[in-house]
């Protein structure tokens, strides 16, 4: 007689459990389980179907005693969870595909099966440490570490290393893994939230451990749900609306303010003009060219004054544009009521630039003005004369019979 027909490891490290007699743990190592096969097996048979199942499983045999010498754990079935989290490193960070726990005589084939409170716990830390692997900017160590940089402040790293001590059910964590990793929904927003709230978690320590992940848990989720609450209301058509218009109104102060800042050197052009006008002196030149050299430097000034205000005015335009452009990706039941504040606005930034242009040309003005009197001055009248010479020239050729 053989074995029945065996389709893994673990059914077959099951049934050499089941059916071997006298089954004890081999006297010098304590892993390795030694057992009789029963006289109706045939022991050729038996071994090689036994060997004919991948698993490396079986460690020794002797066909004379008919001593079967195996490892139950290479075979996913241990002595509790204690070894299961201990023997296997990669059953921290995922399940296998059929276990068995002997202390507690359960084996598990499928996640729809009811499971005990411990086992349920295991498979809440499994998907924790999904779900983090997930969020992780990378990982170390063969995935057991795993490194996030939230902010330049804010680096850390989570370890997935854990023990049967560590456990806890956590009635939270299938909804909100569901709600915030899983769900496509604002995923980049939910997970730059969950990411945030880690950081907090992890605040003056630079490393968390899923022990304290697990105990913390329900206060991670309070402030991720709060978060992203805070978040959706931004979304709502009233709140859009209140930020559009207290922005709009900053952009009006602001562009009324690039204008008010060069008011008093405006009105200080026509001074300037009669200062410079009553200083002239034909018999005082070079009072004249200091006058000259003055309204240089005010004008200069004047003049980088303007530039100044000109690039404030489009960068401020540029903001608009910006905003604007974002008001446009939204839906056109929330976007189209602003569009009509916005024209308002590029329509002052195009007022205020021409504002500009003519305060430059007034600033010429005066510059060339106080210049003709000054060199005039300089000259003790002799370019007065000669415009009245030309004038005079002009004259005669237009109304050559005079008036």
């Amino acid at each position: 007689m053989q074995p029945r027909e065996l389709e893994n490891s673990h059914d077959a490290v099951l049934w050499l459990r089941e059916e071997l007699e006298d089954v004890r743990q081999h006297r010098l190592d304590k892993l390795v389980s030694s057992g009789r096969l029963p006289a109706q097996f045939d022991f050729a048979e038996t071994l090689r179907s036994l060997n004919a199942v991948d698993g490396n499983f079986l460690v020794e045999s002797d066909e004379p005693s008919r001593r079967i010498d195996f490892v139950s754990e290479r075979g996913a079935v241990y002595s509790g969870l204690d070894r299961m989290l201990v023997s296997q490193k990669a059953n921290l960070t995922g399940i296998p595909p059929r276990f068995t726990l002997v202390d507690i005589g359960y084996t598990y084939q499928d996640l729809g099966e009811t499971a005990p409170a411990s086992v349920v716990a295991y498979f809440h830390a499994v998907r924790l440490c999904n779900m983090l692997t997930n969020l992780a900017d990378y990982s170390t160590h063969g995935g057991l570490c795993l490194h996030f940089i939230v902010r330049p402040d804010a680096r850390f790293k989570v370890t997935l290393d854990y023990g049967v001590e560590d456990l806890r059910v956590l009635q939270e964590l299938d909804a909100f893994t569901d709600e915030y990793i899983e769900n496509d929904f604002h995923r980049a927003e939910k997970y730059a939230i969950a990411r945030d709230a880690l950081a907090d978690l992890a605040s003056g320590l630079g490393e968390l451990t899923i022990k304290q992940l697990v105990l913390g848990f329900s206060n991670y989720v309070r402030n991720v749900r709060a978060s992203y609450s805070l978040l959706l209301s931004k979304f709502t058509a009233a709140s859009v609306a209140k930020e559009i218009s207290k922005q709009n109104l900053d952009d009006s102060l602001r562009l009324n303010k690039s204008f008010s800042d060069i008011q008093n050197q405006l009105l200080a052009l026509p001074a300037a003009l009669l200062v410079a006008g009553a200083s002239i002196s034909y018999e005082a030149p070079f009072k004249s060219v200091s006058v000259l050299i003055g309204i240089s430097i005010f004008v200069a000034l004047m003049w980088m004054l303007i530039a100044n205000q000109k690039n404030s005015v489009n960068a401020i335009g540029r903001e608009i544009a910006l905003r604007e452009a974002d008001l446009a990706s939204q839906p056109d039941a929330v976007s189209v009521p602003h569009r009509e504040a916005f024209r308002e606005l590029h329509a002052r930034v195009e007022h205020q630039l021409d504002v500009l242009i003519f305060v430059r040309v007034a600033v010429i003005t005066v510059f060339l003005s106080v210049a003709y009197m000054a060199v005039d001055g300089i000259t003790s009248g002799a370019i007065a004369s000669a415009v009245r010479v030309f004038s005079r020239a002009i004259q005669s050729l237009l109304l050559p019979g005079g008036l």
